[in-house]
């Protein structure tokens, strides 16, 4: 419907984008000679502003002849445009952000909704797709007045009482590895670290929890709620996953995802960057490269003993696979095996001594670690 005289319109941008509003009309009731709007009703241009809804009227003047009437979009059709996307730097990584910015009627708005560690919504407009796993990292609430920097003739506090600005802050969260090559004992560390929210499952290793879980109405996602206090989302592929929390890992050092990999040598690292959230980390150390060291003990070339690097994966066990005392070297025949002795002070790499058999009276070499 046209704007009559009866009706003046004042909209209020709530982000840089033009329809990112809410809008109030002053209207002469008197004139207009109508009731109140209830609570939900769409705007009377409809075609107009298809997504706004009546929200709250206010009285402009003593007698009741006039009064403000408030109109904001309901949240569900604010994602059609409210998207900011950056990228930032997470520990020695960078992620791709997004940035959605909500205004909510200070009566509907819910602390525990949405839940940090959940999935950010998707919608047709988006450039953005389900499968880039966008999860909520942070929530930030502000007043509407000191946001938008209102400054019409209406009270910033008015708008305060009656609405919400929330920014919420979601991530698309990658695994970001990094190598680093060891001089000492020839081998490349891998470490693939994970951002991940402290009620969110990341082990299954001996667990038996499945009665915990709950299928959310998008049929795709499940959340864990241990006890009646956590209100915190947590995801799995099927509606049999089960496993343990990084809360409940901190707190279970004897659970299998501590124990080192006795074939690989890989452990688990976690890394509290928040009250919520933690990194968590894989190592795991790459076949190391042949090290053999040579010792000539005369000027005579052929006169030397050698020792090999051999990594301890499996920390409870000996080395190996470990010769017997006097085995012969497989390369170097003449050689044999006389000595293992730690290169360093945890013993995860061991140094394999080999020595020339010799006819003459045998010197006495010291094979103490450097």
């Amino acid at each position: 419907m046209p704007l009559s005289s009866q009706r003046q319109r004042f909209s209020i941008f709530v982000s840089p984008r033009n329809e990112d509003f809410l809008f109030y009309e002053k209207v002469d009731k008197q004139r207009v000679q109508e009731s109140i709007p209830e609570y939900g009703d769409p705007h009377p241009d409809f075609r107009k502003y298809p997504n706004h809804f009546f929200t709250q009227s206010v009285q402009a003047d003593e007698e009741g002849q006039t009064y403000f009437y408030y109109y904001a979009a309901k949240r569900d059709h604010q994602d059609d445009y409210n998207f900011e996307h950056s990228t930032v730097n997470h520990k020695s990584g960078t992620y791709d952000q997004v940035t959605r910015t909500y205004i909510t009627l200070r009566s509907e708005y819910d602390e525990d909704s949405p839940a940090l560690g959940s999935s950010m919504p998707i919608v047709d407009a988006d450039p953005f797709d389900v499968s880039d796993k966008y999860t909520l990292i942070s929530r930030e609430q502000s007043r509407v007045g000191e946001t938008v920097g209102i400054s019409s003739k209406r009270n910033p506090d008015e708008m305060d009482s009656m609405f919400v600005l929330e920014k919420c802050v979601y991530l698309k969260r990658v695994p970001i590895t990094t190598t680093e090559y060891d001089k000492n004992t020839g081998a490349h560390v891998f470490t693939t670290t994970n951002l991940v929210h402290r009620d969110e499952i990341i082990s299954t290793k001996g667990a038996d929890a499945q009665e915990l879980f709950y299928l959310r109405p998008d049929n795709l996602s499940h959340y864990y709620q241990p006890d009646s206090i956590s209100r915190y989302a947590v995801y799995g592929a099927s509606s049999g996953v089960t496993g343990f929390t990084v809360a409940e890992l901190l707190e279970d050092s004897e659970n299998p995802f501590w124990e080192v990999d006795e074939e690989t040598g890989a452990y688990q690292k976690v890394d509290q960057v928040s009250e919520e959230w933690f990194y968590v980390s894989a190592i795991q150390n790459g076949e190391a490269n042949e090290r053999r060291v040579f010792l000539y003990l005369t000027p005579n070339q052929n006169d030397f003993v050698f020792y090999e690097l051999i990594d301890r994966k499996n920390e409870k066990a000996e080395p190996e696979p470990l010769p017997a005392f006097g085995d012969a070297h497989p390369a170097f025949t003449d050689h044999k095996f006389v000595a293992a002795v730690p290169n360093d002070n945890i013993g995860d790499f061991y140094k394999f001594y080999y020595a020339r058999d010799r006819s003459m009276k045998t010197s006495i070499i010291s094979l103490s670690p450097s």
